[in-house]
């Protein structure tokens, strides 16, 4: 099962003065949240990436404010992970 990413445009039309809303990002953070955490293999995959230092360019390929999220979740169960 391959991970699709959730684009902040999916949220357009719920939106209609769409401009990055605070709700808007943390509807796309949690559902990336969700679906990571909800394959054990994505999770592990992650928790690698963070360990390899590959999340900055996770952050920038996912270029926009809910990235930071999803990363600060990984940083989460990495650290998880490591105690």
């Amino acid at each position: 099962m391959g991970f699709t990413p959730v684009s902040l445009e999916t949220y357009k039309g719920i939106f209609p003065d769409y401009s990055l809303t605070a709700l808007a990002v943390a509807i796309v953070a949690a559902k990336a949240i969700n679906r990571i955490e909800s394959d054990p293999t994505w999770k592990w995959r992650a928790i690698n990436a963070a360990k390899g230092g590959g999340l900055a360019a996770f952050e920038k390929a996912i270029d926009n404010p809910a990235g930071a999220f999803v990363v600060g979740a990984i940083q989460g169960w990495q650290q998880e992970q490591d105690s």
